[in-house]
């Protein structure tokens, strides 16, 4: 129920292990979600970081994982801002208060690009060393074709 309305039905079974709708999934699963928009080259950096660092306290995220998350989001928006000839790219951290684990998923417009392919960039060994896995995925009837997730370690 939501806002005194079915908001997704299915057996107990469909919703708590398959749920269809995303703030069922996220309910469920008892995740605290930050979302952030970049739409210019000039975007709020610092502004973002510390909405991120807020976001982790009121949270209770462990300092440790807190530095990694922020660390993720610094590296990726550093290589893939660079590569937008228009940036529009939304970002999403999800942290799991079961696992006490987070996730990045940046969804973004550009043809197709695999952003962690290259081996010679810095930031994306940085990334390999914050990251549990790295996934990238590609919707092409999507406003935000490309999507990369990335599991914090």
């Amino acid at each position: 129920m939501d806002e005194g309305g079915i908001y997704e039905d299915g057996s107990p079974e469909q919703i708590f292990e398959h749920p269809k709708r995303e703030n069922t999934r996220r309910f469920v699963h008892r995740l605290k979600v930050l979302e952030l928009s970049i739409e210019s080259r000039d975007y709020d950096f610092i502004g973002m970081m510390n909405e991120i660092e807020t976001w982790c306290g009121k949270n209770q995220v462990a300092p440790k994982l807190k530095k990694r998350i922020q660390l993720v989001f610094e590296e990726t928006t550093q290589l893939l801002i660079p590569m937008l000839k228009t940036p529009h790219v939304q970002a999403v951290c999800e942290y799991s208060e079961q696992t006490s684990g987070a996730k990045w998923t940046f969804r973004y417009a550009m043809a197709r690009m695999e952003l962690t392919q290259s081996d010679e960039n810095l930031g994306i060994t940085v990334l390999r060393g914050m990251a549990e896995r790295m996934e990238y995925s590609w919707n092409e009837t999507d406003s935000l074709p490309n999507s990369l997730h990335i599991t914090v370690r």
